[in-house]
C-alpha cells in the first residue's frame, strides 16, 4: 500500500478529533476573554487609550501627548474607544476582536503549509497560550497588537510565493502596507519586515525577479512610517516627533544596562506553570527541520519562531507582553513536532497526536481555572502587577467621577494617566509618565521644570498621589524632584481626603472620617487630596 504523505489532507473522520479540539478551545477562550473584559486598565493601556481618547482633539501629539510610541498604537486606540462597553471593556473588546481575527489569520496559513490537524492544533495553543497571564494576555499591549497585520502580511506573502505572477504583485503591496502599519504600532515589528525580505529572496524565481519583489515589498512597508514623517515635517513638528519615538525610547532601554536584571525577573512570570508549553516550543526548533512537511514551510516556521525571538529582545527591557509574538511560532513548532512524530512512529493513528496536544490546552486552563472562567480581578492584577494599583486607580477614579464638578481637574502624580481617562478629565500636564521625568538623561533637568509649572499652574481641584516606586522609579521619594518641590506643596495646599492601600484584595480604600482611625497595612499608599477651600 501506498503510504500517505504527512502533509495530506486528512479525511472526513480523521477530521472530527480535530474540528472538536478547535472548537472547544476556542469556545473556553472567548468566554475567558469576554470574562476579561472589565479587568482594569493598566499603566500603559491607561496612556495609549487617553490619548486615543484625544487623538483627533485639540491636543497635539508629541507636544501636548507625550509618550514614546509611534502613532499607529494610538489609533488602534481611537477605533478601541468607539467601540461600545466603554472604558476598559471597549478596550479589551478592540483586543478581542483583533486576537480573533489574528487567530483565524494564522488558521488559514497553517492549513496552507502545513494540513488541516497542524492548523488546528497550533492555533488552539495559540489560543490558550496568548491569554495567559504570564504575558499579560487580558491587556491590549501593541505586542498583541502588532499580531493581526503581521499575520495578514505573511499569508499574502506566502500565497504569492506559492503563485508568483505579475498580476499578484499588488498582493505584496498590500503585505508592505500591513507590516509598516505593524511598526507604527510596535516598533519590534521590523523583525518581521526582515523576515518577509528574505522569504521573497528565497522564493521561486530568478535572483532578479526576487530581487524586485523584494523591493516592492520593502518600499511599501516605508509608507506608513514615510507619511508619518512627513505629516510631522510638514507641520514644522518633526523634532518632538524624533525626540519621543526614537531618542526617549532609546534612552529608556538599551541606555539603562539592566537587560539581564530584566531579563531574569521576567523570564520565570512568563513561563509560570505554562513551563511544558514553552520548553516544548523552544525544543521544537531541533525537531521541526527534520520533519518531512515542504522545505518552505519548514523554513518559514523556524524562520519566523527565530525572529520572534529577536523581536522580545530588541530594546533589551524585557517586560512579559515582549515575548507575545513568539506564542504563535511556538505553538506552531508544537503541532508540527506532534503531528510529525505520531505519523512516524504510529502512522495512521490519530489519537496519539490528538491526546498530546489535549493535555496541553487543559494543563493551561485547569491549573488557572479561575483565571479562564470565574476571574478575580484584583487578585489577577496584583499577581501580574504586584504593588502598581491599577485595580485602586480604577476604583479611585470611580469615586472621584461622583465628586468632581464640571471644569474641574485631578493632578496625577505618579504614571497613572488611567485615572484621567476613566474620569474623563485633561492631564495637568503633557507627561502622561513620570518616567521621563525622573530619570537620567540630558533633557531631566527642563522636563522637571516644566512638569513643576505644569502642575501647579492647573489649580487642580484632586490631587492622586501614587507612591509606588513602579509608578516612578527606584528612590523617586528621597529625590529633592519629589520630597522638595512637590511633596511640601502638595500638603500644603491640599487636605488628604482619602487612601487606597495598594494590593489589599478584597480592595482597601478609605475616605474622609474614617481615615483618621484608619490604621493601614504595610504597602504602598495612593493618596488622594483635595484642594483646601
Amino acid at each position: 500500500m501506498k503510504k500517505k504523505p504527512a502533509n495530506s489532507v486528512p479525511t472526513s473522520d480523521p477530521e472530527k478529533i480535530y474540528w472538536v479540539i478547535l472548537g472547544l478551545t476556542l469556545a473556553i477562550v472567548l468566554y475567558a476573554r469576554f470574562s476579561l473584559l472589565g479587568m482594569p486598565l493598566e499603566r500603559d493601556e491607561g496612556g495609549f487609550a487617553y490619548i486615543g481618547q484625544h487623538l483627533f482633539g485639540d491636543q497635539l501629539l508629541y507636544s501636548d501627548l507625550l509618550d514614546n510610541k509611534l502613532p499607529g498604537l494610538y489609533f488602534l486606540y481611537w477605533i478601541f474607544n468607539q467601540l461600545p462597553g466603554g472604558y476598559e471593556k471597549s478596550i479589551h473588546l478592540g483586543l478581542l476582536l483583533m486576537h480573533a481575527g489574528t487567530l483565524g489569520l494564522f488558521f488559514m496559513w497553517t492549513r496552507k503549509a502545513f494540513n488541516f490537524p497542524v492548523a488546528s492544533m497550533a492555533t488552539s495553543l495559540f489560543a490558550v497560550s496568548a491569554i495567559m497571564p504570564g504575558v499579560l494576555g487580558f491587556a491590549a499591549h501593541a505586542t498583541q497588537l502588532i499580531m493581526l497585520p503581521v499575520m495578514g502580511a505573511l499569508l499574502l506573502i506566502w500565497n504569492f510565493n506559492q503563485h508568483p505572477d505579475n498580476k499578484r504583485l499588488l498582493n505584496l503591496v498590500w503585505a508592505g502596507l500591513l507590516l509598516g502599519f505593524a511598526f507604527t504600532v510596535k516598533q519590534p515589528a521590523i523583525v518581521f519586515i526582515v523576515f518577509a525580505i528574505g522569504a521573497l529572496m528565497l522564493g521561486n524565481g530568478s535572483l532578479v525577479q526576487n530581487t524586485g519583489r523584494a523591493f516592492v515589498l520593502g518600499f511599501s512597508s516605508l509608507l506608513p512610517f514615510g507619511a508619518i514623517a512627513g505629516y510631522f515635517y510638514l507641520q514644522g513638528r518633526f523634532d518632538d516627533f524624533w525626540l519621543w519615538t526614537y531618542t526617549m525610547p532609546t534612552v529608556q532601554t538599551a541606555g539603562t544596562g539592566d537587560y539581564m536584571f530584566y531579563l531574569e525577573k521576567t523570564i520565570p512570570r512568563v513561563v509560570g506553570n505554562h513551563w511544558l508549553f514553552w520548553g516544548l516550543g523552544l525544543s521544537s526548533l531541533l525537531v521541526v527541520p527534520f520533519s518531512n512537511f515542504s522545505k518552505s514551510a519548514r523554513f518559514w516556521a523556524i524562520g519566523l519562531l527565530l525572529f520572534s525571538i529577536l523581536s522580545a529582545a530588541i530594546g533589551l527591557a524585557f517586560m512579559p507582553h515582549y515575548f507575545v509574538p513568539m506564542v504563535p511560532w511556538l505553538a506552531l513548532g508544537i503541532a508540527v513536532s506532534l503531528f510529525w512524530v505520531a505519523n512516524k512512529f504510529a502512522p495512521g493513528n490519530t489519537l496519539a497526536e490528538a491526546v498530546p496536544c489535549i493535555l496541553l490546552i487543559l494543563m493551561p486552563i485547569f491549573m488557572n481555572s479561575d483565571y479562564f472562567l470565574n476571574p478575580n480581578f484584583p487578585k489577577i492584577v496584583e499577581q501580574c502587577y504586584p504593588w502598581n494599583g491599577f485595580s485602586e486607580a480604577k476604583a479611585v477614579a470611580k469615586e472621584l467621577k461622583k465628586r468632581l464638578k464640571p471644569g474641574e481637574r485631578i493632578a496625577v502624580l505618579g504614571s497613572e494617566p488611567e485615572i484621567n481617562y476613566y474620569t474623563n478629565t485633561e492631564l495637568c500636564s503633557p507627561h502622561l509618565y513620570m518616567y521621563p521625568v525622573v530619570r537620567e538623561h540630558k533633557l531631566k533637568s527642563q522636563f522637571q521644570k516644566d512638569y513643576l509649572q505644569d502642575l501647579f499652574g492647573c489649580n487642580a481641584a484632586y490631587v492622586v498621589l501614587t507612591a509606588s516606586e513602579s509608578s516612578w522609579t527606584s528612590g523617586f521619594a528621597e529625590t529633592p524632584f519629589f520630597k522638595r518641590d512637590i511633596f511640601p506643596k502638595i500638603t500644603e495646599r491640599y487636605d488628604l481626603i482619602g487612601r487606597a492601600n495598594i494590593g489589599q484584595v478584597p480592595l482597601n480604600i478609605v475616605w474622609d472620617e474614617a481615615l483618621k482611625t484608619h490604621e493601614p497595612p504595610k504597602c504602598p499608599p495612593m493618596f488622594v487630596f483635595k484642594r483646601k477651600q
